[in-house]
């Protein structure tokens, strides 16, 4: 199909953008013709911001050039929908390539987008992986607000994750040893009831409060509490079916 493309518009000279992150480097790579760029981009960035610098440095790469027909191929569809749907909450580095793209066009340059799928052996495409993955020149920009937000978000969660690890005398500590978000029933009467059988808050496991009993032990194990072994199957079936008095 990307031979079939490239016959289709022999014309217009191709160029492989390409962003990459990991734990520990975030790069950028652009491939045009022979020459290869790359650069490494903030800690912080996002893939999409890599990809989105990638394609941003294609445009002022081809601005110097006398060529004026280009194929920017990219794999990352994320960037390419960014750059098609402007409206919606678009990345800001997206309005920057917009931007650029007008003036270009207004010198009479003619340039597509198109999407690849990536690691299947198309030759720029992995040359500017390999670029974006090695990049040691450091490029300076303006991180976005949304690439703060989500490392501070990140952070937060770690710390949290780090607390309620320490918890572990907490009764509800062995439920929900991480703290993530369970999946939502379709029906919202389910998911108040597996809540409450999850945190105990049900008749069955306050009714001692109401009336002043003891607290129900499981008779499995005597020596521990009924809200404890709701994470059994045995449990779980019995409090579902005690419908004739103490409902759930």
């Amino acid at each position: 199909i990307f031979l079939h493309h490239r016959h289709q518009y022999s014309t217009y000279i191709p160029i492989f953008t390409n962003g990459s992150k990991t734990t520990n480097r975030v790069g950028c790579g652009v491939v045009i013709a022979d020459v290869t760029s790359s650069f490494q981009l903030n800690d912080l960035c996002s893939v999409l911001t890599a990809e989105l610098t990638a394609i941003f440095l294609a445009l002022e790469r081809i601005s110097d050039l006398l060529d004026h027909k280009y194929c920017i191929y990219s794999d990352s569809k994320s960037a390419l929908e960014a750059l098609s749907h402007p409206q919606n909450g678009t990345h800001p580095l997206a309005l920057d390539i917009l931007c650029l793209l007008q003036t270009l066009q207004a010198r009479d340059f003619q340039i597509l987008f198109c999407w690849l799928p990536g690691h299947v052996g198309i030759k720029g495409n992995e040359l500017a992986d390999t670029a974006a993955k090695t990049a040691t020149t450091s490029w300076q920009q303006p991180l976005p607000y949304a690439d703060v937000k989500k490392f501070i978000s990140h952070h937060i969660h770690n710390l949290w994750q780090g607390s309620w690890d320490l918890q572990i005398s907490n009764k509800l500590h062995s439920i929900k040893p991480r703290i993530t978000l369970w999946p939502a029933l379709p029906v919202r009467e389910l998911d108040v009831r597996i809540t409450r059988l999850r945190i105990g808050h049900t008749r069955f496991t306050h009714k001692h409060l109401l009336f002043g009993e003891r607290v129900p032990r499981c008779s499995k194990s005597p020596d521990r509490s009924f809200l404890v072994d709701f994470t059994s199957p045995t449990v779980s079936v019995m409090a579902f079916s005690t419908k004739n008095g103490d409902t759930v």
